[in-house]
Formats: structure tokens, C-alpha cells, sequence
């Protein structure tokens, strides 16, 4: 068994706060089933790992593994903080110097994304506010 899969492994494990044998056994529980997605994920596409060697080390069949790496892509186009997640465990993946560059990298990232979730909301409530105006001009006007 390659290295990485039991790099990934611990990553998990001290990222969401299961263990190693919660990821590879039965449980179904929230954070073990989404630690165990993130784990399928990096392993296919950021170790290259075949499905084969993913679900083995998971204790899964293969199309459950495709299946979790396909959520987990969905859910790191739409939260920040799953995608923190990932890059977290990916981070474990790199050389020593790369990580560090990596880190100041995905902290770059996070403020970005921070201000953007602020310009969002401030964008959203003044949509609201408009909305609510423009609802009372019309009830004015009829």
C-alpha cells in the first residue's frame, strides 16, 4: 500500500475528529462518512490513486468511491469551508517547503473568500431592501 493513503487517513482523522478506524469501517455517521469522502477524493485526484487502491483502503466497492469523490466536488464549489477541509488534508500530500507555501496560500484564499461572503451579504440585503421598497411603491400606487 502506497504511503499516501494512510497520510490521507490521519489528516482526516485529526481534521474532523474521527478515527482511522471509523473512516475504513461501517459507521455512517455525518462527519465519518464525509471524512471518509474527503479521503476518496484526494486520494483519486490528488494522488492519483485508482478507484481499485482507494476502495481498498476504504473498505468500500469502487463506485462508492467514485460517488463520494463526485459529492465532495460538488461541495467545495459551494463551501468555503468544505473546501478548507480538503486543502487541509491535500496540504498533508506535499514536501515540507511546499506546504508552507501552500498555507500561506490557501490563508490568502480564506480572506478572499471571507470578503466575499461579507460583499454577498451586504449585496443580499440591499437586494432586500430594494425588494421591500419597491413592494411598497406598488401597493402605494394601486
Amino acid at each position: 500500500m502506497r504511503p499516501h493513503g494512510e497520510i490521507v487517513l490521519a489528516r482526516v482523522s485529526e481534521c474532523l475528529g474521527v478515527t482511522r478506524e471509523q473512516l475504513v469501517g461501517p459507521g455512517r455517521q455525518g462527519q465519518v462518512t464525509w471524512g471518509r469522502q474527503v479521503a476518496a477524493y484526494v486520494l483519486r485526484e490528488h494522488a492519483y490513486w485508482t478507484l481499485q487502491q482507494t476502495a481498498e483502503l476504504l473498505n468500500r466497492d469502487h463506485s462508492t468511491v467514485s460517488t463520494s469523490a463526485k459529492k465532495v466536488r460538488g461541495r467545495i464549489r459551494t463551501s468555503a469551508e468544505d473546501l478548507r477541509t480538503v486543502e487541509y488534508v491535500r496540504l498533508a500530500l506535499l514536501p515540507g517547503d511546499a506546504q508552507s507555501v501552500q498555507v500561506v496560500a490557501v490563508e490568502a484564499i480564506d480572506d478572499v473568500l471571507a470578503r466575499l461572503d461579507n460583499a454577498i451579504l451586504r449585496a443580499t440585503a440591499a437586494r432586500n431592501l430594494l425588494a421591500r421598497a419597491a413592494g411598497e411603491l406598488r401597493q402605494g400606487a394601486a
